[in-house]
């Protein structure tokens, strides 16, 4: 009798204690410039047990843009690289926190900028691009540049993240807008530019309670293990 009070003493601590957590992730996938590209994502499985927290991870990656500046001015000026990618991003389920703040675009968008300061003319044709080894040229490569946000889903939404009949995933849609640009605070500076590639990222993890079952076929699986390894 002592030991089954024990055993049922064990499991019932688990239950109260225990909590586990199962992610699910997308790879980085490529974002063609100006159209709108799927990521989906697993819903909750509600018989693994209780949601009590999401957490949503959205980003993106800007890569391999290049703004080249040239100053065909007499006197020296300063010029600045551009790089942006204005994301436009929706979802098929509901994104607000605790405060009731939704992720949006801006929250993974890009707005770049460098600036250099370009000596006056080598002699090059004014009105015209030109590239040169003089201190009238500048070549930016700002290399990847990647933006993340991290939501804690409002509880009050955690039904629409979970598993049902045909709907077993979710949806995070992206569509990128992407271009690089200079200004120039005088005359005659001119830019060439490439545009970037970009890529997105998506990832939600469910912290959960598992059901009571569950959590006592877990309790007594650690007993067992004890009681072999005596």
């Amino acid at each position: 009798m002592k030991k089954i009070i024990t055993l049922l003493a064990v499991v019932s601590v688990c239950s109260m204690a225990m909590a586990l957590s199962v992610s699910n992730e997308t790879t980085w996938t490529a974002l063609p410039d100006e159209a709108q590209t799927d990521l989906t994502l697993d819903k909750f499985d509600t018989s693994q047990g209780s949601l009590t927290g999401i957490t949503l991870e959205v980003g993106t990656r800007t890569l391999n843009a290049e703004v080249q500046l040239d100053n065909d001015s007499t006197e020296p000026q300063t010029g600045t690289g551009k790089v942006l990618n204005t994301i436009t991003f929706s979802s098929s389920v509901s994104t607000v926190d605790s405060s009731f703040q939704a992720i949006t675009g801006a929250d993974i968008s890009v707005n770049e900028t460098q600036a250099f300061e370009l000596e006056a003319t080598s002699g090059d044709p004014v009105g015209e691009f030109n590239i040169t080894t003089g201190d009238d040229y500048a070549d930016w490569l700002p290399g990847q540049i990647e933006k993340y946000v991290i939501q804690e889903i409002a509880s009050a939404v955690f039904g629409q993240y979970e598993a049902s009949a045909g709907d077993e995933e979710f949806t995070l849609s992206f569509t990128p807008s992407m271009l690089t640009g200079a200004t120039f605070e005088g005359e005659n500076g001119h830019f060439e530019g490439s545009s970037p590639n970009a890529q997105g990222f998506a990832k939600v993890t469910y912290e959960y309670i598992p059901e009571p079952m569950t959590m006592a076929l877990l309790g007594l699986g650690g007993l067992f293990v004890r009681r072999r390894s005596a």
